[in-house]
């Protein structure tokens, strides 16, 4: 296959596909991009991730560690550039100081050396956390999903990205029609690629106005409160295998019970919903090329999913990889 413009596919439209089209834009601003998905904005996982970043090896597990440093060192580039921009409003990414709370010294952390003002605190301050041993101030990131996706999606058409809304039950149709398809499909990589090693792992945020919190908490308890641009993220559980997508009204409970335990001023809060959102995981994120083979026919196939706890977070690095593995197979073909 020769064209003078490459025609590229983006197969999943949550923030790891918008990541990955808009990249793939920025390297090839010549090329025919389009982004192939059946579900987009609040109907992706991506709208109910609480979005700070804050990647580590254990939502992450088995990449290589010096691959998931590489992706989240070009992914704090990017969201932190964003964060101190005139489009961060527009966008939904700011910079927010956060304290991060263990019951013992871990290890240290991947992302400590690349953050601003990362410290351990001292004895006195883990005072205001009962029961916590350790813990760690920084500045980081977070990302509204509910701003982010659709500042994505209005880059990629502005730039003549087009968007196809389709729900593909196989690559095979796209054989002929796109030198590289990349797949972003999350759990969609179960039906799509017949890959059963992505399994979801279930997660319930309450989201309420809370506008006397500033800072953002993460406590090793399982509770996070994530000090968002409109409103607080309050999280969360972790059930893998949980396919329902719809609210549990005991897991509400329990988070909020935790929640107030941990900050009592909580309990004066608005409540505004609930979000349930299915984190696709696999072990590990899945990130590689692929000659796939449709009878007589082949297709050229970037795979970029499985990111689990750390979708919106790592998505820009991984769009950067990914954009480099396509670039390899357009090299090769001589376009």
């Amino acid at each position: 296959m020769s064209r003078k413009y490459p025609k590229i596919a983006v197969v999943g439209a949550g923030a790891v596909g918008l990541a990955t089209a808009v990249c793939l834009q920025d390297t090839y601003p010549s090329a025919d991009i389009t982004i192939i998905a059946d579900r987009f904005g609040t109907d992706t996982v991506s709208t109910v991730a609480a979005g700070l970043l804050r990647v580590t090896t254990k939502y992450t597990p088995g990449t290589p560690v010096d691959v998931l440093t590489r992706w989240n060192r070009d992914s704090f580039e990017f969201f932190n550039k964003l964060a101190y921009s005139a489009e961060s409003p527009d966008c939904g990414i700011a910079p927010r100081p956060v304290y991060q709370l263990f019951y013992e010294k871990p290890q240290e952390p991947l992302f400590g050396k690349d953050l601003d003002g990362y410290r351990t605190l001292s004895e006195d301050e883990l005072k205001h956390f009962p029961g916590y041993k350790f813990g760690i101030n920084f500045v980081t990131t977070i990302m509204e999903g509910t701003k982010y996706l659709p500042w994505l999606t209005n880059k990629f058409k502005s730039r003549g990205g087009r968007i196809e809304v389709c729900k593909l039950n196989s690559l095979a149709p796209l054989v002929g029609k796109y030198d590289v398809v990349v797949t972003c499909c999350g759990l969609g990589a179960r039906h799509l690629l017949n890959d059963e090693s992505v399994y979801p792992i279930r997660g319930q945020v309450i989201r309420v106005e809370a506008p006397w919190i500033k800072f953002s908490y993460y406590a090793e308890s399982g509770v996070y409160i994530i000090a968002g641009k409109s409103y607080l993220m309050v999280g969360t559980v972790r059930q893998a295998n949980n396919w329902n997508t719809e609210e549990d009204p005991k897991d509400t409970e329990l988070i909020w019970k935790k929640a107030v335990e941990f900050m009592p001023s909580l309990k004066y809060a608005k409540r505004i919903s609930v979000g349930v959102g299915l984190r696709p995981t696999r072990e590990p994120v899945r990130l590689e090329k692929e000659v796939m083979k449709f009878g007589s026919k082949t297709l050229k196939v970037v795979h970029n999913y499985g990111h689990s706890a750390n979708g919106i977070g790592l998505s820009w690095g991984t769009a950067k990889h990914a954009t480099q593995l396509v670039g390899e197979f357009l090299e090769n073909s001589k376009l």
